[in-house]
């Protein structure tokens, strides 16, 4: 919340503004305070400077995320060449969910892992060691199926503990999942069969080859901590009540430990890949079927506008004799019928106001395809139409075969859309200024 516009101001909004607690002591020369208006160190400063300063929401930002598209196989892996600390760790990764019955977000050899499960996106955790008559899972009720969220997925293991409720611990969003369908905790001082072993470890899937077994989605700053079993705020923290990323740089990853910025375009693996580890551990790993234009801005701090798959799940919004199909992190649809199509997670109110850019490409020839502003909640501000195939509906739309703006109400609309041909990889843009 920035200082106020006008009138009077005291030191304390100064201090609370730059991230400090209400009360405490500060001055004006404090380096926090001075950021807001960009001041030196004994700058002079007028009272007028201070109108309307705020500090910048996110005091780390996370400017890169690696895309998987489940379709194509994709993960990092490495192999240690020695064990770690079997009995205490902890994971953390920003997650994008695309697919949202799908995904492995971290797995070892072919009996550990961290996923999302087959029912719909609740968190699973298999610790199982050897046969299936020793497995250890914990299977959370909450369901994480908003796929245009980015989710703080901590998993803390520690079998050293006395009580088995405090062995393993998953947060999300720096809350404690306590409600679970599916209970079943490690043995005290139990060595985990494949997590931190010398077999495969692997963002984005496990040894299992099918297809559920990939991750779908957007994977940002992951970090495996070898030795210590850590609480979300070493990876978050609360800003208005919003769950926010801190900069992991200065933890201690111990031996077999690893952080994944998701940076680097090149697939080997070392400093200039993928999977490049920014520990300081140099325990990089190798990527698998990604390419350089999988690591995207989409990040926690930097939302991408991506198509809302939810839309498959809603009645309302698509008819299921006609399915649309979402890949590359939901950012493609494939549909069998002209009038289903994906609906984009950004919403724009008349409150939010300012001027907005979108655009699609059309991969097939095909008839239908555009880039539309709809009005979803049945108000006037876009007047109703019908048009003469007897399809109606409140849309701006523009269409990549003339570029014409087809708006209601008007004559001809129908044939105007179901006519034309739209030529493999035109782009359809329309500008918004609400």
């Amino acid at each position: 919340m920035a200082i106020a516009g006008s009138g009077a101001i005291t030191m304390d909004q100064f201090h609370v503004e730059a991230g400090g607690t209400s009360g405490d002591e500060c001055s004006l020369n404090d380096s926090d305070i001075r950021g807001l208006i960009d001041k030196s160190d004994g700058a002079t400063m007028a009272m007028n400077e201070w109108y309307g300063a705020s500090a910048a929401f996110y005091s780390f930002e996370i400017t890169k995320s690696l895309r998987f598209n489940s379709g194509d196989e994709p993960h990092l892996t490495r192999t240690p060449g020695s064990a770690g600390n079997r009995k205490t760790m902890t994971f953390s990764a920003w997650v994008k969910p695309g697919n949202v019955k799908n995904g492995r977000l971290f797995g070892a050899g072919t009996d550990n892992y961290i996923a999302f499960d087959y029912d719909g996106n609740k968190i699973e955790l298999n610790l199982r060691n050897g046969g299936s008559s020793s497995n250890v899972f914990l299977i959370t009720k909450r369901k994480l199926r908003d796929t245009n969220a980015w989710y703080n997925i901590v998993v803390a293991i520690d079998t050293t503990q006395g009580t088995d409720t405090n062995r393993v611990k998953i947060y999300v969003n720096g809350v404690q999942e306590t409600d679970f369908g599916t209970t079943g905790y490690p043995t005290q001082n139990n060595d985990l069969n494949s997590f931190n072993n010398t077999v495969a470890q692997y963002v984005g899937r496990y040894a299992d080859n099918a297809a559920a077994s990939f991750f779908d989605g957007y994977l940002a700053d992951v970090n495996f901590i070898d030795g210590l079993a850590l609480a979300p705020t070493s990876f978050g923290e609360f800003k208005n009540d919003i769950w926010i990323p801190k900069d992991t740089s200065g933890l201690t990853f111990g031996t077999q430990g690893f952080r994944c910025e998701m940076k680097a375009t090149g697939t080997s693996a070392n400093s200039s890949g993928m999977g490049a580890d920014t520990s300081g551990n140099t325990n990089h790993l190798n990527t698998a079927n990604h390419v350089a234009s999988d690591v995207v801005t989409d990040s926690p701090t930097n939302n991408w506008c991506v198509v809302n798959n939810l839309a498959t799940l809603n009645p309302l919004l698509s008819d299921p004799s006609y399915p649309v199909t979402y890949s590359e992190g939901n950012l493609k649809t494939t549909q069998t019928n002209k009038y289903n199509s994906g609906t984009a997670s950004f919403v724009i109110t008349k409150e939010m106001g300012g001027k907005w850019y979108m655009e699609v490409s059309s991969i097939t020839d095909g008839n239908f395809p555009k880039v539309c502003v709809t009005q979803a909640d049945g108000g006037t501000d876009i007047p109703s139409y019908t048009n003469d195939t007897g399809h109606s509906g409140k849309q701006y739309s523009y269409h990549g075969y003339d570029g014409a703006r087809r708006s209601p109400p008007g004559s001809g609309v129908g044939s105007l859309q179901d006519n034309n041909t739209y030529r493999t990889d035109s782009y359809l843009r329309l500008g918004c200024h609400v």
